[in-house]
C-alpha cells in the first residue's frame, strides 16, 4: 500500500491532504480558507478548535493594512529595540510565518543583546504565540556538529517556528542550516542513530537568540538580526506592564487576522515593489518570494530603509 501511495496517488481511495492548519490560510490568489473542516480543492484540513477568527475583509484598503499591523505594537510596545530596523525584522518574521506556504525559503531571525536578561527569549516565544497560538519548538546549540545532528527532529515534525535558543557567546556557524534556509524543496539527511537518508521539507521558521550573538559562514546573508539595548545595569530587573507572551497568547486570532488582512491587501493590490534606496539592494538572492511578498508587505511606522547585519541586503521601505 506504501508502494501505491507513492507510485499511484490517483488510485488511492482516499481525500489528498496537503496541510493541516489550526488558523485561516491566505492564498496566492488573495483568497483564504476560513471555514472549518476539508478544503477539497486545496486538500487542506483547517481546525480552528476553540478560537473564533475574526473576520476578514474581502478587499482591505491600505488603511486597513496599515492599521492591522499596527496592532502587533501592543505586543512589542515596550521592548528595548535598539533601531527601528530591528522591530521591522521582527515583524517581517512574523509575517513570513503566516503566510510561510506560499514560500519556498525564508531567512532566520537572530535576536541579540548585549547582556542576558534583555527580553531575547520573550521576544522569540510572543512571535510563536501570536502566529500559532503555541510557543516554538526548540533546539539547542552547544557547537555545529551536535547541532546538525538535530536539525532534522523539528524539520520532521513539521514544527513551525524553531527556536534555537541561548546562544551565548558563541560563534553560529552551521553549512547545513544554510542549505536547510535557501533550499526550495526536500534536504536530504542522514537520520540520527540510523545508516539511512531521508528527504525532508522545510516548513519552519527559524529563530535564533543569543547574548552577543554572531552569525558566521553563509548565514549573515541568510538571516535578519534584531537587537536590543536594555540601557539597564540590570536588565532582567526590567518589568513590563503585561506578559509579552500571554499577551500574544490571548490576541492570537486577532493578530492572525491582522497579517492576514495586510497580506490580502498586498496580494489583491499585485504585490507592488517598493522604491529601494540607491543602498539597499532591491532583491534578496536565494529569497526571491519572501522578497517579493514578506519584504515588500513590511510596512513600518519609522523612516528608516535598511535592516542588514553585515550586507545591505536587508532593505526595508513600506509600499502600503
Amino acid at each position: 500500500m506504501v508502494q501505491r501511495i507513492l507510485s499511484f496517488p490517483e488510485e488511492v481511495p482516499w481525500r489528498r491532504l496537503q496541510m493541516v492548519t489550526n488558523t485561516p490560510l491566505l492564498l496566492s490568489d488573495g483568497s483564504i480558507i476560513d471555514q472549518p473542516g476539508y478544503d477539497v480543492g486545496m486538500g487542506i484540513w483547517f481546525d480552528a478548535g476553540k478560537c473564533s477568527f475574526p473576520s476578514i475583509p474581502e478587499k482591505p484598503s491600505r488603511d486597513d493594512a496599515r492599521k492591522a499591523l499596527e496592532l502587533y505594537s501592543s505586543v512589542y510596545g515596550q521592548f528595548p529595540f535598539a533601531t527601528p530596523d530591528s522591530y521591522a525584522a521582527v515583524l517581517a518574521t512574523i509575517l513570513g510565518i503566516v503566510v510561510r506556504h506560499l514560500l519556498p525559503t525564508v531567512p532566520m531571525l537572530g535576536i541579540t543583546a548585549p547582556e542576558a536578561g534583555s527580553g531575547k527569549t520573550k521576544i522569540a516565544e510572543s512571535i510563536s504565540a501570536a502566529t500559532t497560538g503555541y510557543l516554538p519548538s526548540r533546539i539547542s546549540y552547544d557547537e555545529t556538529k551536535e547541532f546538525d545532528k538535530h536539525l532534522p527532529i523539528p524539520l520532521m515534525a513539521g514544527d513551525r517556528v524553531v527556536l534555537v535558543g541561548n546562544v551565548d557567546r558563541k560563534l553560529v556557524n552551521s553549512a547545513r542550516l544554510s542549505m536547510v534556509l535557501t533550499t526550495n524543496g526536500a534536504c536530504r539527511f542522514r537520520l540520527l542513530g540510523e545508516t539511512r537518508e531521508q528527504m525532508v521539507l522545510n516548513r519552519s521558521v527559524f529563530i535564533a537568540t543569543g547574548n552577543q550573538l554572531a552569525l558566521a559562514g553563509d548565514l549573515p546573508r541568510r538571516s535578519l538580526l534584531a537587537k536590543l539595548l536594555p540601557n539597564a545595569a540590570q536588565p532582567e530587573e526590567r518589568s513590563f506592564s503585561f506578559g509579552p507572551v500571554n499577551r500574544a497568547r490571548e490576541m492570537f486570532p486577532e493578530l492572525v487576522v491582522a497579517v492576514l488582512t495586510a497580506a490580502r491587501y498586498y496580494l489583491q493590490a499585485g504585490c507592488p515593489a517598493p522604491n529601494y534606496s540607491k543602498d539597499v539592494a532591491p532583491e534578496s538572492g536565494s529569497f526571491e518570494e519572501w522578497n517579493r511578498i514578506v519584504r515588500g508587505l513590511a510596512r513600518f511606522r519609522y523612516s528608516a530603509s535598511t535592516c542588514r547585519i553585515n550586507r545591505p541586503f536587508y532593505g526595508w521601505q513600506s509600499s502600503i
